[in-house]
């Protein structure tokens, strides 16, 4: 059992505000086991919602970033820290979710248990006896939301699908900032000219294949390869390098996705590169 402040349909990811708290449920998680989600008791959970049986999960153990599932325009003011950062920036990736049907059941309906806060911070183990009361609950699938992506077309190139949101703009794990990060330059494979994915990350292989998992370059959608990376000790950094290099090939920036570049070749790519990381290290 998972306590959120309530629930989205299309269902998002399974989310955290602690990478342990994800990691310990991703160990903690069999395949065959699915996420019951139960609203907490208190504000801002709507009152409909306090204290009930809301929706189930089935979750994959793959690790992702809750806000590239979500525009941020819509993430609303409580949902933010004190300092603008998202608060629940962990996920793991769901495969499938159902929602219950109303009249929804309470969790007190089907257990005696005290709870408490158990669950909020992390995930709690029901009973058999419990799970089986839920899941005779009236419940229906629904949709999952998928990593955000927009169709880019490129130069008349075939329809590939950008990925996530920018980087630049995920405040929800800028938290991280001083956590280690690579700046990475990606080539997009099909496109008629030569056009590449400027972006950072804390994973650039990772990032990779959310990408290539989107465009489906088997069905005859783009290809991501990653060219170039550049290791930083924080993610401030990787950040700022990402930035200047776009602000720097401004000129070349795809109407449809501000992060890809081109028509350029890897040569003027590599020398815009080199140049940025010799003033870092000489201003060091």
């Amino acid at each position: 059992m998972k306590k959120t402040w309530g629930y989205d349909n299309p269902s998002g990811p399974l989310q955290f505000s602690e990478r342990g708290a994800m990691a310990t449920a991703r160990t903690t998680l069999q395949p065959e086991d699915r996420v019951v989600i139960v609203g907490t008791q208190e504000e801002p959970t709507a009152l409909d919602d306090q204290g009930t049986i809301l929706a189930l999960m089935e979750v994959t153990d793959e690790p992702v970033t809750s806000l590239d599932f979500y525009d941020l325009a819509d993430i609303e003011p409580h949902f933010r820290d004190e300092n603008g950062n998202y608060k629940w920036p962990f996920g793991l990736r769901v495969r499938r979710a159902w929602q219950f049907d109303d009249p929804k059941s309470k969790l007190t309906d089907v257990s005696d248990r005290a709870f408490g806060r158990q669950g909020v911070r992390g995930i709690v183990a029901l009973t058999d006896e419990e799970a089986a009361r839920i899941l005779a609950l009236p419940h229906h699938e629904i949709e999952v939301r998928g990593a955000m992506a927009q169709t880019v077309p490129v130069n008349g190139g075939r329809g590939g699908r950008s990925g996530p949101p920018p980087s630049t703009t995920r405040a929800g794990v800028m938290n991280l900032r001083q956590a280690s990060a690579y700046t990475y330059a990606m080539s997009i494979d099909g496109a008629t000219e030569p056009f590449f994915k400027i972006g950072w990350a804390f994973e650039f292989d990772l990032r990779e294949k959310q990408f290539n998992r989107a465009s489906l370059p088997e069905l005859g959608g783009l290809k991501y390869s990653t060219v170039l990376n550049q290791f930083w000790r924080t993610a401030k950094e990787a950040f700022r390098m990402e930035q200047t290099l776009l602000h720097e090939l401004g000129a070349l920036r795809h109407p449809q996705n501000s992060e890809v570049v081109g028509p350029l070749t890897l040569e003027e790519l590599q020398r815009k590169w080199a140049e940025y990381v010799l003033r870092r290290r000489r201003g060091n």
